[in-house]
């Protein structure tokens, strides 16, 4: 039942979108294409989606074509032809700018030699290459692409990955926070649960005695411990990513606080109004964009070390937040509307 299920999502999902492009397509007039979106189950990634098209439908009338990257070797050849020069191209934003997602790296140098005419807008991005003789030598390949587009527009997330863009990709680069912060936050429901989201994967900082060592404590606290993560082994489709990012964001509604290493375990917290302790991850971009954006919350506190849990966890248990980044996000990304609108 599992895999008809899966089969079935799969196969409703290429015919309504190829149905969907086709119309569009066939339509003569200014069109947004969003190129890359994830099918993949990383839900900071699947937010970064909805926030990507909440956004464009919000602020402009043009006609949107999502292409996945499941979908974006299909319509690789095709686009060259039915993209025009006055199309604009979004590419999809995140923290894959760099050599450990290659492929989505590839795709995109591949999307900006394609189009030289059009206007595109990486949309708010990390940028990491790592230090190895690999990374510099794909750094190179990126940035003689990047640089020779006349018309790419680079938003950087964090002020790291600013400076990198802004000098060596593109002279049209702007910091904006990550785009998941322009999502409307929500009304907060304490609940009596701790909620830890941690990483698996090669981001990872932790080690395993640095966790036990969280659990221990919140244990002892008298917390009822709930152990999730931002992501989730499956495909994920536009007709369903809705459910699925709402049905988290309901477990961080209800939690008393959130104990994580995720940038989006970190943003989801934020938007749900819910207190947060966070840790960093390999490259810092967690730490770059709490920085950067999050820093005056009293709902979030970054540690460098597991060494200070304790005493921040009471300290964040006492707090009254009043900061809120709504306004200041849409004001950030004001900006953005006069240049697709060529204001």
């Amino acid at each position: 039942m599992k895999f008809i299920n899966k089969l079935y999502n799969r196969i409703f999902f290429l015919v309504t979108i190829i149905i969907k492009n086709a119309f569009i397509f066939r339509m003569h007039k200014k069109k947004i294409i969003l190129l890359v979106t994830p099918n993949h189950g990383n839900l900071g990634d699947q937010a970064i989606s909805i926030a990507e098209i909440d956004y464009l439908k919000k602020n402009y009338d043009f006609p949107i074509v999502e292409i996945s990257d499941l979908l974006y070797n299909f319509y690789r050849k095709k686009l060259t032809k039915k993209v025009s020069p006055q199309d604009i191209i979004i590419l999809h934003g995140g923290g894959n700018v760099g050599i450990e997602y290659k492929i989505l790296e590839e795709q995109r140098r591949e999307i900006i030699c394609s189009f030289p005419l059009n206007q595109i807008i990486l949309f708010p991005q990390t940028i990491d290459f790592g230090d190895s003789d690999e990374g510099k030598i794909e750094f190179e390949k990126s940035r003689q692409i990047y640089s020779s587009h006349e018309n790419l527009t680079i938003l950087a997330r964090e002020e790291k990955s600013y400076q990198i863009f802004k000098k060596y990709f593109s002279d049209k680069t702007y910091y904006v926070p990550d785009i998941v912060l322009t999502m409307k936050p929500k009304t907060h429901h304490s609940g009596k649960y701790a909620l830890t989201c941690f990483r698996k994967d090669v981001e990872k900082t932790l080690i395993p005695s640095d966790e036990e060592y969280l659990f221990d404590i919140i244990s002892k606290r008298g917390f009822e411990l709930i152990k999730s993560d931002t992501y989730v082994e499956r495909s994920i489709y536009p007709h369903n990513r809705q459910k699925i990012v709402a049905n988290l964001f309901g477990k961080y509604q209800g939690a008393k606080f959130v104990v994580t290493d995720r940038l989006h375990g970190m943003i989801f917290a934020y938007l749900n109004g819910t207190t947060c302790i966070v840790f960093n991850n390999y490259n810092g971009k967690v730490e770059g964009v709490y920085k950067s954006w999050l820093k005056k919350s009293k709902n979030i506190l970054f540690l460098d070390n597991v060494d200070n849990f304790e005493q921040a966890l009471t300290q964040l248990l006492s707090s009254v937040d009043d900061f809120t980044i709504e306004q200041f996000a849409n004001e950030q990304f004001e900006f953005l509307r006069k240049i697709i609108d060529n204001e």
